[in-house]
């Protein structure tokens, strides 16, 4: 059966970890062998020149007797032995002169043990795996020289010493790995956590709870976006809860009346006088009026989409549109202060709706008496217009939620005005913004890309 990790990210992280921590121990692994290979080929280099300086001293003890002196060649092998070579000393009739085992014999019991103690086993080494070197002396080979490792353990001692340390580092790496990838889990898990509790008590109806600032800069912009998520979500669910509260407020109390009337006028308890039915006409122009403003917001999206740009002059555009105002508001001085030859590339009938339903609420400001004003200057990257107006202003608590949907800092109209102007500002790939003059009054700027 094929091996499966687990799916969860504790699992992962201690898998990809171990996968880096065998990819560093086979990296050791590589650099331990090739380190143990020169290694012995430098002690057998070593041990070669050690043989080398056995065959000088005794070739030159041949050479100073004229033959072989079993009894001097005792010092020279207990010299090879304490240099870690086991020796033999064979003739040219290849009888054995003298061993390691013989030479020790011939040593005073102290020396012995001072020799066994610093080579030791030197005398239980065998030559079965010896080499041999011919022994000369001036030009005739005059016996061979046996030679092996009397102690080969210390030379493998490195060796145990390396796979002992590779070992330990494969156990402490492979723990500090899974200890790693749970500390790292753990820090990546608990503010996915705390996200998915802060989600569900969302789901729940809970719109309060937000997520707590976290350490990690990734998490920490996770949880502010999450948060300013919330907190527009709770916006708009109040809204929503407003609207519903306006228009059940709006719709009501007239229907009510309405029936009452109708009942009494069909029971004949009233007669159906004109101005009875004018006013149940009047109830009826509220209804539409309240079912206009949903209507009118819903065109505005569906219309974002399908956008018709001209160029457009843009003084004598805004005169065309300011001259209505002025006929209808005597008291309210318009003034243009839009350059001749300044052009606009938008849909001039989108455009004219978010004028005209910006200067109706200036209008309404100012309290149809006051003064508004219409500028428009260009940038280096964008044409900015802006309508100013001498009005009351716009409430510190209302700029931020000034341009929600069926948000009202009066209590006239539905609240879907500003909202309906910023969907088609936003169409033109424009921005819209919303100030309190330092004169007094408001004032809203659109920014369209030049």
């Amino acid at each position: 059966m094929a091996f499966r990790i687990p799916d969860t990210l504790w699992s992962r992280l201690a898998a990809l970890m171990l996968l880096v921590a065998l990819a560093g121990l086979s990296s050791a692994l590589l650099v331990r062998q090739l380190i143990i290979s020169d290694f012995r080929k430098y002690m057998d280099a070593k041990m070669v020149d050690r043989t080398y300086g056995v065959m000088a001293r005794l070739e030159g003890r041949y050479a100073e007797a004229g033959r072989w002196e079993p009894s001097a060649l005792s010092d020279d092998l207990i010299w090879a032995s304490m240099m870690g070579l086991n020796i033999r000393v064979r003739d040219a009739e290849d009888r054995i002169l003298l061993d390691m085992n013989q030479a020790l014999q011939q040593l005073s019991p102290v020396m012995r043990q001072r020799v066994l103690s610093y080579s030791r086993d030197a005398g239980k080494a065998d030559l079965c795996n010896s080499t041999r070197y011919p022994l000369f002396h001036q030009g005739q080979q005059i016996g061979e020289l046996e030679v092996s490792c009397a102690n080969p353990n210390k030379e493998l001692l490195f060796i145990a010493h390396t796979n002992r340390l590779l070992l330990i580092s494969l156990v402490t790496v492979g723990a500090i790995s899974l200890l790693i990838s749970y500390l790292l889990a753990r820090r990546i898990t608990d503010p996915l956590k705390r996200l998915t509790n802060v989600a569900g008590a969302m789901q729940a109806g809970d719109m309060t709870v937000r997520v707590p600032q976290e350490e990690i800069a990734e998490f920490r912009t996770m949880a502010d976006t999450f948060n300013r998520l919330a907190d527009a979500l709770a916006s708009q669910e109040t809204l929503r809860k407003r609207l519903l509260t306006n228009a059940a407020h709006e719709l009501r109390t007239p229907l009510t009346v309405m029936r009452l009337q109708v009942e009494s006028m069909a029971d004949g308890i009233i007669p159906a006088t004109p101005e009875r039915m004018n006013a149940l006409l009047a109830d009826l122009d509220r209804f539409k009026r309240i079912l206009g403003a949903l209507d009118d917001l819903s065109q505005a999206e569906a219309s974002a989409s399908q956008l018709q740009y001209q160029t457009i002059s843009l003084r004598s555009f805004l005169e065309h549109i300011v001259e209505q105002f002025v006929t209808a508001e005597q008291n309210v001085a318009f003034f243009l202060a839009v350059p001749n030859e300044q052009s606009l590339y938008a849909d001039p009938e989108r455009l004219s709706q978010i004028v005209i339903n910006l200067l109706t609420n200036a209008v309404k400001a100012v309290n149809h008496v006051g003064r508004i004003t219409l500028r428009a200057e260009k940038n280096a990257d964008s044409i900015q217009l802006c309508i100013e107006d001498s009005g009351c202003g716009i409430a510190p608590e209302d700029l931020s939620h000034i341009f929600e949907r069926f948000y009202r800092s009066f209590d006239q109209g539905m609240g879907v005005g500003l909202a309906i102007v910023k969907e088609l500002t936003e169409a033109h790939g424009a921005t819209i913004t919303a100030s309190n003059l330092p004169s007094g009054g408001a004032c809203f700027c659109l920014t369209f890309p030049a």
